[in-house]
């Protein structure tokens, strides 16, 4: 579903996601995951759901690459690789400021979801530290990397297979913060 926003059915492009500059359709996508992921009678809105995980949507979602798929559409804009779409704009215009809020709801909602897939399903959180790396990278834009990474090191039998300097920048990380 998140592949469909790039032609080669993989992650947007800087460029195509720069064309997209309305990111509503991607914000719509992303938060009905995190409806179809979560059970909760008294709240709906994405940005604040937690209820409880539906495992069966979980294991499909994980299985499907959504985890990774996710991510790398987060480090799109957010990722080092590139100065990102707004990197240098400042919201001078109220249009550049409705693009700014776009991208801000875009990235939260992004991990959001990544960390309701991880939520209490070890082989997933397993699937999850195949994107520590990138998540550490995404920290400093606050969209909430940080509790992605908390959700994958979380009871995590496998954390021992991911190298002590990656756990120490981590924890580094969310100290300074």
């Amino acid at each position: 579903m998140l592949s469909q926003a790039s032609p080669d059915g993989g992650p947007p492009t800087l460029l195509e996601l720069q064309q997209v500059r309305d990111l509503t359709q991607i914000i719509k996508v992303l938060s009905d995951l995190i409806l179809f992921v979560t059970e909760s009678e008294d709240n709906p809105d994405p940005f604040t759901r937690e209820g409880l995980p539906i495992v069966t949507r979980q294991k499909l979602l994980g299985e499907q690459g959504f985890i990774e798929l996710t991510v790398e559409l987060m480090k799109v804009p957010f990722g080092s690789n590139g100065p990102g779409i707004f990197a240098s704009a400042e919201p001078d215009t109220n249009e550049k400021a409705k693009e700014l809020a776009q991208l801000t709801s875009f990235g939260r909602l992004g991990m959001r979801l990544v960390r309701h897939i991880l939520r209490e399903l070890p082989e997933n959180r397993k699937r999850g530290l195949k994107v520590v790396p990138s998540l550490l990278d995404l920290l400093e834009h606050g969209i909430g990397a940080a509790d992605v990474l908390t959700e994958v090191f979380t009871d995590n039998d496998y954390a021992d297979r991911v190298e002590d300097s990656m756990i120490h920048t981590f924890i580094d990380l969310i100290r300074t913060k």
